[in-house]
C-alpha cells in the first residue's frame, strides 16, 4: 500500500504541482489493484473529506484523453500495466 504525506504549500505550483507525487509513469507490472483513497486528518487520525478535490489517480484513456479516475467507495481498480500489453502482443491495453 501507498502512502502519501501531506505537501508543503510551497510545493504546490509548477510542474511538480501538475504531476502530483508520483509523476506520469507506465505501470511495469502485469496487473494493478488500486483501492479509493482515503484521507486522514494528521493530527487526530479522524478520516476526512478530499481536501483537494482536483487531488487523485488521472489516467489516459483509449481516446488518448485524461480523466481523473473516481471508484465508488468500496470498490477495486484493476489495471493492466505495460508488461501484460508486451505478453498479449498488444491486446490488452
Amino acid at each position: 500500500l501507498l502512502h502519501y504525506f501531506a505537501r508543503k504549500a510551497e510545493n504546490n505550483s509548477g510542474l511538480e504541482a501538475a504531476d502530483g507525487w508520483c509523476g506520469w509513469h507506465n505501470d511495469h507490472g502485469t496487473l494493478t489493484a488500486l483501492l479509493p483513497a482515503i484521507y486522514q486528518d494528521s493530527a487526530s487520525g479522524q478520516t476526512v473529506a478530499n481536501p483537494d478535490p482536483e487531488a487523485g489517480l488521472y489516467i489516459k484513456n483509449r481516446q488518448g484523453d485524461i480523466i481523473k479516475a473516481q471508484p465508488p467507495a468500496g470498490c477495486l481498480l484493476l489495471q493492466i500495466g505495460e508488461t501484460a500489453q508486451v505478453h498479449s502482443g498488444g491486446i490488452l491495453k
